[in-house]
């Protein structure tokens, strides 16, 4: 008799005890019981693992558990069991009253995983990144938010190509083209053209990219430049220079630019107006100094070389050697002690007979010598 009464007893505790434990959690969580609270989710989950709310409760308490400290690693991991919670509490009623408050979690836990990614990218480690910004752009989708942040695409797009998944990381970029106003994917599609020797698509890409973007044409022709000075094609990066110049004419880094082309291009009169030129627009571009010292340096190096000098040629030689150090006293203290400009001013004054200047030159050079 004792034996039925405690198992009635038990059976209406048992009920009592299923229709309220959703309420006892609750007051848990207010009272900041989290433990027990959790302790108790899991094990009514065991038996309702389809309870909407019980679902909700643990993957909002798991994602509460993630501190800032946490290895990127560990984040994703807790991040993942709570989009699986999410994604299963929403899956069981999607007419629950609870989802809309599920459709904010999205979103914030998609924030999550998206600082995460960073944090994964920011350690080289961009499988993972990848995943955490594809597990945004998903939980996105299941709030069916309008607001995406294109940051996204930007993300993924860097992480895949980074971690040389070059087609999805175009992919990713031609997305931000077709739906935002931004031009920089063009200068990234085309970087991963070259990287790849992909000259003709390349080519394309920034020729697309001047005729839908064209106010930003010099940018794109920077890059053409950039290119073609890199594979040392001097002639075709003087000709996007040109055409650049047609916009802005009085730019000193495209005048240094095209005197640089000219000067590899050996063409070293040309280069020293276009260089004279970008020094009267910026004084203190040391490059174009320098270069212009170097390039009167060979002129004085080669006319001495002849067996016979007449007239004109020393006077030439005196003045190419005096345009030598008049462009090195605006190099940097630093730059003056590098051994190719003590060599430059070394010679100049062996050819204007400077014997004092000439001792002391030869002194920094032997220092110099000695501290290598």
């Amino acid at each position: 008799m004792r034996y039925r009464i405690f198992l009635i007893l038990f059976v209406l505790y048992s009920n009592y005890y299923s229709q309220n434990k959703v309420e006892i959690i609750e007051d848990l969580l207010q009272k900041d019981l989290v433990d027990s609270a959790e302790v108790l989710i899991n094990k009514s989950l065991m038996a309702d693992s389809n309870n909407v709310k019980l679902l909700y409760y643990k993957a909002i308490i798991i994602q509460n558990s993630i501190q800032i400290d946490d290895s990127p690693e560990d984040k994703i991991s807790n991040l993942n069991h709570v989009k699986y919670l999410f994604e299963k509490a929403y899956k069981v009623d999607p007419s629950n009253a609870l989802n809309s408050i599920l459709l904010d979690e999205y979103l914030n836990l998609a924030q999550q995983f998206n600082y995460t990614g960073i944090e994964l990218f920011n350690k080289g480690a961009y499988t993972e990144a990848i995943i955490a910004f594809e597990s945004n752009l998903v939980l996105y989708e299941y709030a069916n938010a309008s607001d995406l942040d294109t940051l996204v695409w930007y993300n993924l797009a860097m992480a895949s190509e980074k971690n040389k998944q070059y087609n999805k990381a175009i992919l990713y970029y031609n997305k931000i083209l077709q739906h935002t106003s931004d031009w920089m994917p063009y200068i990234y599609i085309a970087s991963i053209y070259k990287t790849n020797n992909n000259t003709s698509l390349f080519d394309s890409t920034l020729n697309v990219a001047i005729e839908q973007k064209p106010k930003f044409k010099l940018y794109f022709l920077n890059e053409f430049i950039a290119y073609n000075i890199e594979i040392e094609n001097y002639n075709e990066a003087l000709k996007y220079i040109h055409e650049a110049m047609q916009t802005d004419s009085l730019n000193p880094n495209l005048l240094f630019l095209e005197g640089a082309s000219y000067q590899n291009a050996n063409q070293p009169e040309k280069a020293i107006e276009s260089y004279e030129k970008c020094l009267s627009i910026d004084s203190l571009n040391f490059d174009a100094c320098y270069n212009l010292a170097a390039i009167y340096h060979n002129k004085a190096i080669d006319l001495s070389h002849k067996s016979k000098l007449n007239k004109i040629d020393k006077k030439n030689l005196k003045l190419y050697a005096n345009q030598v150090l008049k462009y090195l006293k605006y190099l940097t203290l630093e730059e003056q002690s590098d051994p190719f400009v003590l060599k430059m001013k070394y010679n100049c004054y062996d050819i204007l007979n400077n014997k004092k200047e000439k001792a002391l030159i030869e002194s920094k050079m032997k220092q110099s010598s000695d501290g290598m």
